[in-house]
């Protein structure tokens, strides 16, 4: 049994996949309309709008067997993000729609969000947990950016609780290097009689107690490179560590670069603005601050498991 789904905007058709994402962007008072075409009329078919269930009529067009709905405003009173499903037989498909509304409507949502916000932020989340659409976020399968930030904030915090437990045992080894004499310890370097032979002007006669004692006379060894151990927490517990805070870093980042450039784009020229748009001029400025907080923490966090690294600010 074969079916074909067909979304109609305002006139313009758009075939609708099975496992494709299906993402427009419409206004507020486009005219929608769903076709389901079918070769058998007694398939069973429903289309729900969020938990609305418009009504199917079977018609025989052009194309053969059609259940269509009429051709409405679906969505004049939405803003934000909505859901279209559509059933037929046992397939579903998923439409996502990110619905823009004039700007008379954004404003009366603005003074709404922030009356809100001024009693209790959890009413906001209550209130427009099915409308929201995550600010700078992209459709398809990345996170959103609240979900990004507030995840970094757990991963640093943590570390950040536990610090003075991984500096007190904080993952070093000592490994083989080729460093000046005077500048390795003593005991901790190991002199070579290959490296004297091949470095003789480098030797020069000392008083008593110096580096080379030779047929009955003191020499010092000056500046030769001789070989010693040196600690480095170039270890795979730091470098698993690391990677997490380089790529924290890195994230937020990227994310304050997308956040600068929605703020300055220049509004729509058309009347109508998206919710993305109204949550940005709303929240933004205290994404921007926890971005840069925890981009310090985990510059912080970095030279704690390497301390030699310096970062440009």
């Amino acid at each position: 049994m074969t079916h074909a789904v067909t979304l109609q905007i305002n006139g313009a058709s758009f075939p609708v996949g099975l496992d494709t994402l299906n993402s427009h962007t419409i206004r507020e008072d486009d005219e929608l309309s769903i076709a389901i075409t079918v070769d058998d009329p007694t398939s069973e078919a429903a289309i729900f709008f969020e938990d609305a269930e418009p009504e199917l009529t079977l018609s025989s067009e052009s194309l053969g067997l059609v259940f269509r709905i009429p051709q409405k405003r679906y969505f004049a009173e939405c803003f934000g993000q909505a859901y279209v499903r559509v059933y037929v037989e046992s397939q579903s498909y998923a439409i996502f729609l990110n619905v823009r509304a004039k700007k008379v409507s954004v404003n009366a949502a603005s003074k709404m969000i922030r009356y809100l916000a001024s009693h209790h932020e959890s009413i906001i989340r209550s209130c427009l947990s099915r409308s929201t659409l995550a600010v700078g976020s992209v459709e398809g399968v990345l996170a959103d950016p609240e979900s990004i930030i507030a995840a970094a904030e757990s991963f640093t915090s943590s570390l950040l609780d536990h610090r003075s437990e991984l500096m007190a045992t904080r993952r070093t080894r000592l490994v083989p290097t080729r460093q000046p004499l005077w500048k390795s310890s003593r005991s901790n370097c190991d002199i070579d009689p290959v490296d004297i032979l091949n470095n003789l002007d480098a030797i020069s006669p000392a008083p008593p107690e110096g580096d080379l004692f030779l047929r009955g006379r003191h020499f010092t060894l000056g500046d030769m490179d001789v070989s010693a151990l040196q600690e480095t927490s170039n270890v795979l517990e730091n470098q698993i560590l690391l990677g997490g805070l380089y790529s924290i870093r890195g994230k937020l980042q990227g994310l304050l670069d997308g956040l600068d450039q929605r703020a300055l784009a220049p509004a729509p020229s058309d009347g109508y603005e998206s919710f993305e748009r109204l949550l940005l001029t709303l929240t933004s400025a205290g994404m921007v601050k926890r971005c840069y907080y925890v981009i310090d923490q985990t510059i912080e966090l970095t030279r704690l498991f390497d301390p030699g690294l310096v970062f440009a600010m």
